[in-house]
Parts: C-alpha cells; structure tokens; sequence
C-alpha cells in the first residue's frame, strides 16, 4: 500500500515539474499601438497584421494594446486631454515595453501629454511622409518615414495617358489633407507650364461628385486624401474614393497601394504593408534586447507600379503602354489561360499516341525495307568482293570458307576458285611464308589460324613460296576475328594485298633517292626541298655546312624564323618564294653561327607545288666586289693625293724654305725667332703629314730607325687637344723612354687614326680618351706570357676610350683594308688597316677589346731594341757649303726665289728661270758656265726629265738633281737611268739640300 503511494506521489511530482518548467521559462512582451485616426481604415488594417506578426523566439509571448486618438474628430483640447488622461491612467502601471506611434498625430499626442508615462519605453513611429525633429523629442525614437513622391505617381499617368493637359486633385478640408493639398501645389509648380492643376478641397462632396462627372477627355483626378470636405461633413476615404471613382468620367489615380480595386486605376504607390514590414523589423531587433539608439531611423518612398485591369479597361487604356514589370490586378482570364494546363496536357497525349503510331508504321516498314536490303546487300557483297583487287576469305569458327572472291584465288597463283577451294586442305604442304627477315613461319603463325584464335593485325609482310613451282611473291595481310552481337567468336576474315611490284618499286625510289641525296650534297649550291604545305622535306649538305642549320633543328623550329628573324625581311623572302619563279633573287640569310651571310635564291615549283629551293652564297664575292671598287677608288684617291701632294709641297717649300731664311737674319732669343720656329715646326709636320699621303700614290717604303715614341705621342696629345670638342677629355701616362725601330711619321700615323677613331666615336657624349706608354717583358711566366708574341721587352702602348665601342659581329673586321662603320664620304677604311701594317712591320702585335657602349682599348706591343742610338738630324752648323755655279730652274716664281736665296747663302752661285725651254736655251749657249744643274720635275712646255736629256746630249758630264712634290713618272732607279745624280722631295729642307748638292758634285765638302 505504502509503494504504491510512493509511486503516485512521484508521477505527481514529475509531471508537476513538467508543467511548471516551460511556464516559468516564458518572456511576456507588451506592445501598444496607438494610431492617430479612427479604425478600419484599409492603411490600418494592414499595418496592423504586420505589427502583429512578429518572428519572435518561441519563449517570448507579446500581448498587444490598441488604441485610436481619431483627431479627424476629436480636435479640441478638452477631448485630447480626456484621451490623455485615459491612457496615461491605462499605462501608468501597466506599462508597455515598445509603443508603435502611426502618423504624426500619434507621435505628437505622447510628446505633449504622455511624457511621464512612456519616459523610459522606446518609441517606434510608422510616418507618412513627414519630417521629425529629433532635438525636440524628449523621449527614445526611432521608426520609419514614407515619403510620397506625388511627382513619380503624377509621372506613371502621364507616362500611359500622355495626352493629359488637366489634373484635378481631391484632398479634403481636414489637417492632413490640407498638408497633402499644400505638398501636391508646391511639387505640381514645376510642371505648371504644361498641365493645368485644379485642387478642388474648396467644394462640399455633392459638388465635387458633380465636378469630376463632367471632365474633359483629356483630364484626370488625382485622390489624395478625403477625411472631411468643405460642408465639414467626415467621411470614410475609401467610400469616398469608391464614389468618385463611380462619378468621375475620367480616372482616377491614387497614391496608395490599398486604394486599388476601389476605384483608382494606379500608378506609382506607397505601400502601406512595406511600411509595417520595417517597422516589424524594428520592434523585433529592440524586443531581442538591441539598445533603441542602434536601431536607426529609415525612409522609404513610393514602391511599387500597380494597376487596376477593370478601371484600365473601363476607360479604355490598352496595356501596352505599361512596361511589363509592373503589377495588373484583377484581370479577367481566358479559356486558354484558364485552362491551358488541360489543354496543353491534351494536345502532348494526343502527339505522343501519334508519334508512337507513327513510329510503329514506321517499324513495320523498316523491317520490310531490311529485308530487302538484306538481300540486295549480299548480292552487292558478292559483287564487291568479286570486283575487289586483295583477297578475301571470310571463315566460320573452324576454319571452314564461307566466301572467298577470285582475288583470292589469283594471290596463291590458282587458276580459278574452283581449283583453290579443292586445293585448300593441302596449303600446307603447298606453300611456305616467311618473315621479311626469311625466318620460316610455323602453320599455327598462319593468318587463319591467328585470327581463329580471336588475334587481329594490320598490315603484316609476308613472303610466299609454292613448293611446287618454286615461285616467290609479297603479300600485305590483315585479318581479324568476328563477333556477332553479344560479342561471341563465330568467324574470321582475312584480307591479302599482292604487294610484289610495291615492294621492287620502293627499293628502286630508295635507289633513286639515294643517288638523288648524293648529287645535291656534292653541289656547293644551298638546296632545300619543301612540299606542298611548306615542310621541309630535306637539306643539302652545303647549307648545313654554310648555315648551320640541320633537319633536326626545323623540326624543332620554323626555317623561315629562324634564316630572317625580322618579321618584315621574312614576309618579304615569303612573298618571293610564293611567287614560283626562277628568277634569282638577292637576300641576307642568319647563320646558326650567329653571322649573316648574301645569297642569291632562285625558286623552282614542280607539278604537285613541291618547292626547290636554290641558293649561292655571294658574301666572298660581294666582299671582293666592294673591295675591288674601293681599290679602284684608291686608285683614283691616290692619283688626287700625287696631284694635291705636288701642289701643297710647292707651297711648304716656300713656307719651310722662307722660314729658315727668315730664323737667319732674325735676332737670337727674340719672340719673333720663337714665332718662326713654330711656323716651321708646323711646316715640317705638314710635310710629314704630305709623306703619308705620297704612300698610298708612290707605294715608297719609308726608312726605318731608333727612334722615341714618348714624344711622337705627346706630341699627338697636344695636337688632338687642340682639334677634338672639350666634352672629351684626354689623359696621358707615359713612362718609357725606350727605342724602336720605327719610322716616325708612321708611328705618329699610328696615334694620329687611333686617337681620331677614339674621339670620333665620343663625339655625341663625350667621354675620357686615354694614352699609356710602358715598357712591358713577355716570357714563360704565369700570366706573363702572349700566344702571338716571342719573349722579349716590349713597349706597351694602350689607346682607350668611353665611346660607342665596337659590336662583337665586327669586330675581327676592323683591321681590314676598306672596312668602315662610318657613313659614305666620311671614311676610307684605310685607317686602321695602316695601324695594322705599320705594327706588323715594327715585328710588333696589337690587340682590340670592346664592350658595346661602354668601352674599347688598343693594346699594342713594339718590340724594344739595345745597344742603339736614337737618330738625328744634322745640326746647323753641319750644313755643307760650296762656291759653285748653279743653274735653278723651277716654273713656281717664289720657289725659285726662295731656292736661290738658299743656296746663296750656301755660298753658291745661283742663276734662275721659271720658263725651262728658255733655261735650255741659255744653258746651250753657255754649256760650261755651270757646275750643276737643279730641275723641278713638273713644269710646262718642257718637264724636268726631258729637260735632263736635252743638257746631258749637250754636255753629258753635267751634275743634274731634279726635284718633286711628287711625279708618278719618275723614280731614283728612271732617273738614275737619264744619268740624273740625285731626286730631292719638296718640301726641299735647306740639310737635304746642301747634302744632295755635295753629293752631286761628288764630294762632301767643297775644296
């Protein structure tokens, strides 16, 4: 008894506590909504379905409250404070947790007299278009303002009835059609120009019924807002806008989603149930415990285009001039729209019973036509196999002929298929197949019988021998099994190609081929074979040899890229080789080497578009060319330079000549003297550098001696300095004073071209030019060794500079004759191929290195000589003198002037003329009057070896020197042949003079 208490006491308990948990879990909300006008209005309605349907977790209950100030009636002060007094009594202690404030009037009325009672409780207002002033709210606000836009709802009219001139607007006489009414006047100003706005607030409701019967055709009504019209009669809007709507002979537009279906055709709406939703929003994120100064205020505006489809078709507006995205409510259905589920369903039943009839006719036709076809295909089987060239044995699974045509009974050399047939059982005995290679084939390796084993293969050579007559053949075979549909072994089919004459042919191609490859790699022509398409078929030995390039290497890259790597250059040696001629044409080919070679091409299409390609390479021979037209031009060069060269020594004979008389008779140590010497100075450099110019005209080899280079190279320095820009600057380290054997004018040549191209390649930015001289050993020493050079001293000579350098593709060039970089008329190309052989003949080497843009240094090694002394000239006062008499001849008057006074000075007797025949005449008649005889070489009228001849026919013991500037036609060895003692070089040097004249008279000193 006691359990079975125990046990009702604790099922008391459990289900107690069960009961009594979830109760106590539960959160109760109070929600008061206080709405500014009566109730049943249709904006009400729906705000209050979205206010009371809150998405709130399952443990919070909401109790809500209602409340409805309707000041469109009660305005006084007396009835507002009654209502005040009422709810602040309601709410005092019963206070709720969000008040939902609708219109202003609503958010007005707790502002002024509920400010005690909801302090503290948020409020979230639900406003229709107007302005809140939240410095003067003295409580928690946020909420949610929809703004009309009565220019948008004014402009969806205009945009379906366009013709529109008069807009007449209904809006009532309470407070807040009144401020729609002032809203409506001051948005309709800008458009006052073109409609005609007429506000009709000022008639009681039987007139304005009256008014909108009778309205033109191309007016509208606007309906805003109708609480109270002008008698002071209220009313309720919708029934109002119902009767307008009935009235009115034109329609009737709103600015309010709810109005629809109650007379208004549309337009551009404010959604009442869009503002509800966020309000929802906002009651729900405070009553989840977000703090009311997070939840901020929104505005929203007119949201949705939406139509009446009665109202449109009541006066006779198509749809069409409403886009598609907006809303037509009300709209009558068609049969097909009402039923287009049926009939659709319907019509797909009856197409599908009709496809499968279709098909099933079809079928049947089908299998009648295959069984025709059937037939008819193994008729044309039969035929085709019979009229095919390869064999064919077609087997059952043991091996047995099924069909087999005559092709197959010719390839084992039967006379028909009758005989083959009766002879197949013995093909073993009949016949041996080899391999290519002559291995022997055992019967189970046999075509047959490999594919009876389910084994396929293509093209497999045989070789074929009948025992019985010993005749050979080839045969291609292919055979494979055959399945049936559920891929069971039931037969095999062997096909065989006679492949006898292939086989002979393509030996005799490879012999042909082969004797094809030998000819084109033993012609030094460049060959290359393309096909149809372009590919490179093969290469001859002489291309890959010249350009580098092997059938490897364009199978890895494109020919045509990779021998004219600019795109232009190769479009152009492409259009040539599309052009299919043998004309042969020039181009420039790169090298896999990395140089361009010159070869004229010339293209051969065959029949089929097979392209040979033929090339000679012409770079030697255009290199002879050019250098065959550049002798030719030194030639003519040189023929000038003999004619200038005769001339400007005439001209430094009277320059030297004068000048030395001049040091003569001028005072010792004066500025004057200094003056003089530089003049001769000059004059001899001149002179030196006229020697030079004479090389490339007479060929003369110059004289060879012990000379020092340090001061031809300062000397050059100050030369330069003075005839380069000042942007380049010069740097010198000399430390040797060391002999070579050398000439000086060629070792002046020497830095003269190396210290010009220097320069001339800084001449745009400047740069450093640098000279060192050293003495320098070479021997077996580490480091200290040269592959060109033997040991020994040398002096090491170093020209260097910051210019453009030299580009490594030319570089081994630069030392040729007649190689130049420079542009035509500014260089001969002569320059350093004379550095290169004036070094070569000093038994000395010189070196080039370069760096693109950076820098170039010629290195030079001269070897040193010991023991010997540096040549010099005789002094002064080693001049030799005499007392003879002298005949001077020479057709330039300041010459002989300065020539006369010269030997005078010598203490010679001289007598001159400028005209030689009348020199001649006068010598004839006076033959014995003169010692000796000295003659320029080119004169008029009578040369200075003619003038030779004719003295010595008369007095053959005559001493005769002749002098030059410079006469192809004369040479010591011609002159020693007329019997002439001596040929002295203008510019004459007053040493040179007096010695030759000793020598002449055949002493040294006079007696």
């Amino acid at each position: 008894m006691i359990k079975n208490k125990v046990i009702l006491l604790s099922i008391f308990l459990i289900l107690f506590f069960l009961t009594v948990l979830p109760c106590t879990a539960v959160t109760k909300k109070k929600i008061l909504i206080l709405y500014s006008l009566q109730p049943r209005m249709p904006a009400y309605e729906i705000l209050d379905q979205n206010f009371r349907n809150l998405q709130l977790p399952e443990d919070t209950q909401v109790e809500y409250f209602t409340e409805y100030l309707e000041q469109s009636r009660f305005k006084d002060e007396t009835s507002i404070k009654k209502q005040a007094d009422l709810i602040n009594h309601r709410y005092k202690i019963n206070k709720p947790d969000i008040v939902i404030a609708v219109m202003s009037p609503a958010l007005n009325f707790i502002q002024n007299y509920c400010k005690k009672t909801f302090n503290n409780t948020p409020i979230v207002y639900a406003l229709i278009d107007e302005k809140v002033d939240f410095k003067k709210l003295k409580f928690k606000t946020t909420g949610v303002n929809l703004q009309i836009d009565l220019i948008k709802t004014l402009k969806a009219a205009l945009a379906i009835q366009p013709e529109t001139r008069d807009v007449y607007v209904v809006a009532g006489r309470s407070g807040v059609g009144r401020s729609w009414e002032i809203k409506a006047k001051e948005n309709f100003q800008k458009l006052s120009d073109e409609i005609n706005f007429h506000y009709l607030s000022d008639l009681p409701m039987d007139e304005v019924l009256t008014k909108v019967g009778n309205l033109p055709p191309q007016a509208i009504v606007l309906y805003l807002l109708l609480l109270k019209d002008a008698s002071g009669k209220s009313f309720v809007p919708r029934d109002v806008l119902s009767a307008i709507s009935q009235s009115s002979s034109v329609p009737v537009y709103g600015i309010w989603s709810t109005y629809v279906g109650y007379g208004i055709i549309g337009g551009h709406l404010c959604s009442s149930d869009l503002l509800g939703k966020n309000v929802n929003k906002m009651v729900i994120r405070i009553l989840n415990g977000k703090n009311i100064h997070e939840v901020h205020p929104i505005s929203l505006g007119p949201s949705i285009h939406m139509y009446d489809w009665k109202q449109l078709k009541r006066f006779g507006i198509d749809t069409k001039n409403i886009p598609d995205e907006n809303i037509i409510l009300f709209k009558t259905q068609t049969v097909w729209e009402k039923y287009k589920f049926y009939i659709v369903t319907f019509f797909l039943f009856a197409l599908v019973e009709a496809i499968f009839i279709f098909f099933l006719i079809m079928n049947i036709k089908k299998r009648k036509r295959a069984e025709t076809n059937l037939i008819e295909t193994q008729t044309h089987l039969k035929a085709a196999l019979e009229s095919m060239s390869d064999a064919v044995f077609i087997s059952d699974i043991n091996g047995g002929p099924i069909v087999f045509n005559e092709a197959f009974a010719a390839f084992y050399r039967f006379k028909n298929k009758k005989e083959c047939l009766k002879k197949l059982p013995e093909y073993p005995d009949l016949f041996d197949i080899h391999l290519t290679n002559g291995t022997l084939l055992p019967i189970d390796m046999w075509a047959l019988q490999r594919a009876l084993r389910g084994e396929s293969i293509m093209n497999a050579e045989r070789s074929i021998q009948r025992k019985d007559t010993g005749e050979s053949w080839m045969g291609s075979y292919n055979f494979a099994p055959i399945r049936d549909k559920n891929d069971l072994f039931v037969g095999s089919v062997v096909t065989i190609r006679d492949i006898t004459a292939l086989k002979k042919a393509e030996k005799e191609t490879i012999h042909q081929k082969r004797i094809f490859k030998a000819i084109i790699d033993n012609i030094p022509a460049l060959i290359t074979l393309c096909d149809p398409q372009g590919n490179l078929i093969l290469i001859n030995k002489s291309f890959k040899t010249t350009i580098g390039w092997t059938n490897k290497d364009f199978q890895k890259i494109d020919m045509m890229e990779a021998c004219y790597p600019d795109p232009d250059y190769r479009r152009t040696a492409l259009e040539y080789m599309e052009k299919a001629t043998d004309e042969w044409q020039e181009f420039k080919v790169k090298t896999k080497f990395g140089h361009s070679i010159e070869c004229m091409w010339s293209n051969v299409h065959l029949q089929d578009d097979t392209q040979i390609s033929i090339g000679i390479d012409i770079t030697e021979q255009k290199r002879l060319k050019e250098k065959l037209q550049q002798a030719y031009k030194m030639e003519s060069i040189g023929n000038l330079a003999g004619g200038i060269a005769h001339d400007f020594n005439n001209i430094l004979s009277a320059i030297i000549g004068f000048t030395e008389l001049s040091i003569e008779e001028t005072k010792k140590g004066t500025l004057l003297e200094d003056n003089l010497k530089e003049i001769l100075s000059a004059g001899n450099r001149a002179k030196d550098l006229v020697k030079q110019i004479l090389t490339f005209a007479r060929k003369s080899e110059e004289a060879i001696h012990p000379i020092r280079i340090d001061i031809i190279a300062k000397e050059v320095l100050k030369f330069i300095r003075s005839s380069i820009p000042t942007t380049i600057e010069i740097t010198s380290d000399i430390h040797s004073e060391s002999l070579i054997m050398g000439n000086p004018s060629q070792i002046y040549q020497v830095f003269m071209n190396l210290c010009t191209n220097a320069a001339h390649g800084m001449e745009d930015n400047g740069g450093v030019l640098d000279v060192s001289l050293k003495n320098a050993t070479i021997d077996e020493r580490p480091g200290m060794q040269h592959k060109k050079l033997m040991p020994g001293d040398y002096i090491e000579i170093i020209v260097s500079d910051t210019g453009k350098g030299i580009n490594p593709d030319i570089i081994n060039l630069i030392f040729e004759p007649y190689f130049t970089t420079k542009d035509p008329g500014e260089g001969t190309g002569m320059g350093l191929a004379l550095v290169h052989g004036i070094i070569n003949a000093c038994n000395g080497h010189i070196d080039v290195t370069s760096t693109p843009r950076q820098k170039t240094i010629f290195t030079i090694y001269l070897p040193i000589v010991k023991n010997k002394k540096e040549k010099h000239l005789p002094e002064p006062d080693e001049i030799l003198k005499g007392k003879e008499r002298i005949l001077l001849i020479d057709d330039e008057p300041p010459i002989a002037k300065m020539g006369a006074q010269t030997m005078e000075r010598l203490g010679y007797s001289v007598t001159t003329f400028t005209d030689s025949l009348k020199a001649l005449d006068h010598f004839l008649l006076k033959p014995d009057n003169y010692d000796l005889v000295i003659s320029d070489m080119t004169m008029p009228k009578l040369t200075g070896d003619q003038l030779a001849i004719k003295i010595l026919k008369a007095r053959p013991d005559t001493p005769i020197i002749l002098c030059t500037g410079y006469n192809k036609n004369i040479s010591p060895e011609k002159a020693a042949a007329i019997g002439v003692k001596a040929i002295v070089y203008k510019p004459i040097v007053r040493v040179k003079l007096a010695k030759a004249i000793r020598n002449a008279l055949g002493q040294s000193k006079p007696e």
